[in-house]
């Protein structure tokens, strides 16, 4: 692969988000909710564990509901067989709401759906007491009230859900105690509905506690996830650093070595070819003591970009293997086709005409030194020290041209082949 643009890193508006969160961590008590946008991925990120909870709560409420089915049978026959026909008609009420709990409707939807399956059952308990009558009546009142607390603390209601059935939960054990729609005396403790009316506003109010909480650990989440990221991102920056030669933007000597470590391997295995261009600028040293070391450097810039644009993009790995070196990876590349890889950089750089006074061809002009291999053999040290020999002998020979190293592997008997 070869490498070219510079990563851009996103840590600004990371820092901004993570500051977002940090700010809302110590925003007052009462402040409640979050900015628009962290309200829905808040939401989104609880809703399904969150209505999973309330409809597991519920269903052991409705289990107890019908256990109690025992007490009423204790207290007397009729009381048993008006509980049963009021316990019956509560759980056919509540299953409807237990339905809306289970899609993806609004926070509307869902609380009249958590109604639906939790207030039938206190209307039914209270209907029950006022069928007993005394003593047994003040008992089951009581039970309802305490049980329709602990349901709104317990429950992972919404702080919003758990305000509204509360508050119509006070209702219905106000409309039983007080009226009961004719069934059974009227309750002989006139300050119960008083007693639970306090009650029901102190643990919904517990409930905001529990919810302010849980927002809070969504933002510590939010915050330690965005952390990690950067992080991440980070170490990946100093990662692609490390491997990054700071003048050319090509690789550097490390990742190549790397590099062919791991297509050596894969050649073995696949039995495909693997080529090897080594490339160095003729005279460059004489063109450094001559035009200065910036010149150098936009020289090494220059040839660069004609080895990055002149090989097959996305496939081979072009990089600086020291100095005026470059090398270049060519997987699945026979001699032939490496050597006609290696021409096209070698005439890309001489078409850049840059003036060379010490150079027999008065421009700048690279020798290159080509090996292939095919199912790798010995270690991948043999196919770069072919490509070595190569270069040697295309200096050797006048430089400004390509030699090939022919033969079926890389570590064969080496025979030159000279392309001007």
């Amino acid at each position: 692969m070869v490498f070219s643009a510079r990563a851009k890193d996103g840590e600004d508006s990371l820092a901004g988000t993570a500051g977002t969160l940090e700010r809302l961590l110590r925003r007052p008590w009462h402040r409640f909710r979050f900015p628009r946008l962290l309200e829905i991925q808040y939401e989104t990120a609880t809703h399904e564990a969150r209505n999973r909870e309330i409809r597991r709560s519920l269903l052991m409420n409705m289990a107890l509901n019908l256990f109690c089915l025992g007490l009423d049978a204790l207290v007397a026959p009729k009381v048993f067989r008006i509980g049963l026909l009021f316990r019956l008609s509560a759980l056919l009420i509540s299953l409807p709401g237990l339905l809306l709990l289970r899609g993806r409707f609004s926070v509307w939807l869902q609380t009249v759906g958590a109604a639906l399956a939790l207030l039938p059952w206190v209307v039914a308990a209270g209907l029950i007491g006022r069928a007993a009558g005394q003593p047994w009546a003040d008992r089951y009142f009581m039970a309802v009230g305490f049980s329709l607390c602990l349901t709104l603390v317990i429950t992972q209601f919404r702080f919003s859900q758990a305000a509204y059935i509360g508050l119509l939960g006070m209702v219905c054990i106000d409309v039983v105690v007080l009226g009961g729609f004719g069934i059974g005396p009227p309750a002989t403790t006139p300050d119960l509905p008083l007693f639970v009316s306090l009650l029901i506003p102190v643990f919904t109010g517990l409930r905001y506690r529990m919810e302010a909480a849980n927002r809070n650990a969504f933002l510590l989440s939010s915050l330690n996830e965005l952390h990690v990221r950067s992080l991440a991102s980070a170490n990946a920056t100093l990662t692609s650093l490390a491997q990054i030669d700071p003048l050319t933007g090509l690789f550097n000597r490390r990742y190549f070595d790397a590099a062919l470590a791991r297509m050596w391997e894969a050649t073995a295995v696949s039995g495909s070819c693997l080529g090897l261009m080594m490339v160095d600028v003729d005279q460059f040293k004489a063109f450094n003591d001559t035009a200065g070391h910036q010149a150098g450097d936009r020289c090494l810039e220059a040839v660069a970009a004609a080895m990055r644009i002149n090989v097959r993009l996305g496939l081979d790995t072009v990089a600086r293997y020291g100095g005026e070196e470059f090398v270049a990876l060519l997987p699945d590349a026979d001699l032939d086709e490496a050597e006609k890889i290696a021409e096209r950089v070698r005439m890309a750089v001489a078409e850049l005409k840059i003036p060379h006074p010490k150079n027999d061809f008065a421009v700048l002009t690279v020798s290159v030194g080509v090996a292939s291999v095919r199912g790798a053999g010995n270690a991948p040290q043999s196919l770069l020290h072919a490509a070595d020999q190569a270069l040697y002998r295309a200096k050797f020979m006048g430089r400004n041209r390509v030699v090939c190293l022919t033969g079926e592997r890389a570590d064969a008997p080496a025979q030159f082949v000279a392309v001007d």
